[in-house]
């Protein structure tokens, strides 16, 4: 393109203030990158392949061309690789999965908290059912935590996994006969990893983001309501975003749930007033959501499941946000609307992993997890740069509750699992 411009300069005329533009217009996204780590800059399938390429240009321009991938750290085939094998059992109709946005069960009163912020969900604690548990997420960030949840994946950096995709959820729908969707209020870039190759419709804030932008989760239900599941079977993921800082600006289209009110100008008590507004709006979404559901599965075998990617921390030890290596930060919440036969398993735990959900997930669509690699109990919380070094936080269940057993990087989890730093080496479970 220079070459062509510079060829036929005459012609074409030069300006100045052209330049200039383009340069602005060009300058940004490696701006922007100088600020933001990688995950900022991914690819998404359903952007256009030049804003894909500016975005990793730029990257790479600023920081991606210094940075050790995590695959160079990794010793290969150092996992031994899952195995779905399917049962043949009965899959239902129709399975709709909400994955909330920085959820936090403490500021729900559906798990005890004193301020009635989830009326809606405390109406069916007695409903049969209804089951309802702590979780605690695979990751602290939404770039983490998607891709692991939805490839079913526990241990560090098994990125040989991911690839691979045999244990992706999308994956198995689709061979399990399912027509597969992403409905999302949130940007194309939080779909990487995820699987998008086995999904069928895919839509992102981007489709349509004056109608996102107006509705929010208004309008991510009339997506649902939309889709035709009259013939066939569905497995229709929706991905929330109200539960995401600014909160406040997230359910200013309906003033009514402007409900919890500061108790001083404090930062603290401002974000949990808004925090707390925001869940009353989930909470009538869910409201909303089980009436389109129930509608839309009348007469079919049907489930539906929620939890969220990551929990949130509202000034508890001067802390705000999420991407924090922290056990709090992995608290979230999980119910299911189900017959009691397909949550069985899940009602003898007191406290699940996004691990176990998924793999319950998985068997809910016909296919049985087989994971060499899992030890029994142990369950493993990323970081928040997934593709690079970062934290992770191995967990483990007792019978006094979950116990945190390792805490460090990736480098330091490998000398424990693989003292003698040998290429050939393996994992071996040392938790």
């Amino acid at each position: 393109l220079a070459r062509f411009l510079v060829k036929h300069r005459k012609i074409l005329g030069f300006s100045w203030l052209a330049v200039i533009a383009v340069v602005i217009a060009l300058g940004v996204k490696p701006e922007r990158a100088a600020r933001k780590s990688l995950k900022h800059f991914l690819p998404a399938a359903s952007r256009y392949s030049v804003h894909n390429s500016l975005n990793t240009f730029s990257f790479f321009l600023v920081k991606g061309h210094n940075i050790e991938p995590i695959q160079s750290v990794m010793p290969e085939k150092f996992y031994v690789p899952y195995v779905a094998r399917p049962t043949n059992a009965s899959t239902p109709d129709v399975i709709v999965f909400v994955m909330s946005e920085s959820t936090n069960t403490a500021q729900m009163s559906l798990f005890g908290a004193q301020a009635q912020t989830t009326p809606f969900l405390d109406s069916l604690k007695s409903d049969k059912r209804f089951l309802y548990k702590k979780a605690i997420a695979g990751a602290v960030s939404t770039h983490s935590s998607l891709p692991v949840f939805f490839n079913l994946l526990n241990e560090p950096a098994n990125m040989e996994q991911l690839a691979a995709q045999t244990s992706n959820l999308f994956k198995l729908a689709k061979q399990a006969g399912y027509k597969t969707y992403w409905l999302s209020a949130q940007d194309a870039k939080n779909t990487n990893d995820i699987g998008t190759a086995h999904i069928d419709e895919l839509i992102t804030k981007e489709e349509n983001p004056v109608a996102f932008a107006a509705g929010q989760e208004d309008y991510l239900l009339q997506l649902f309501k939309e889709t035709d599941t009259t013939r066939g079977k569905h497995f229709i993921v929706l991905h929330f975003r109200t539960m995401h800082d600014p909160f406040e600006k997230n359910y200013e289209h309906h003033p009514e749930f402007d409900a919890f009110k500061p108790a001083t100008s404090k930062r603290a008590d401002r974000t949990r007033a808004a925090y707390r507004n925001a869940m009353l709006y989930t909470d009538d979404v869910l409201r909303r959501l089980f009436d389109i559901y129930k509608e839309k599965t009348a007469g079919k075998s049907a489930i539906l499941a929620f939890t969220s990617d990551h929990g949130q921390l509202l000034g508890e030890d001067g802390l705000y946000g999420h991407n924090k290596m922290l056990l709090s930060v992995a608290d979230v919440p999980f119910f299911a609307y189900a017959d009691a036969s397909v949550l069985r398993d899940l009602r003898l735990k007191d406290v699940v992993f996004h691990y176990e959900i998924g793999t319950w997930l998985a068997r809910v669509l016909g296919y049985e997890i087989i994971n060499p690699n899992k030890q029994k109990d142990v369950f493993f919380i990323h970081g928040n740069n997934f593709y690079q070094e970062t934290d992770y936080m191995a967990v483990k269940r007792t019978a006094n509750g979950v116990q945190p057993a390792f805490y460090g990087t990736l480098r330091k989890f490998l000398e424990l699992s693989c003292p003698a730093k040998t290429a050939a080496c393996a994992y071996k479970a040392v938790f």
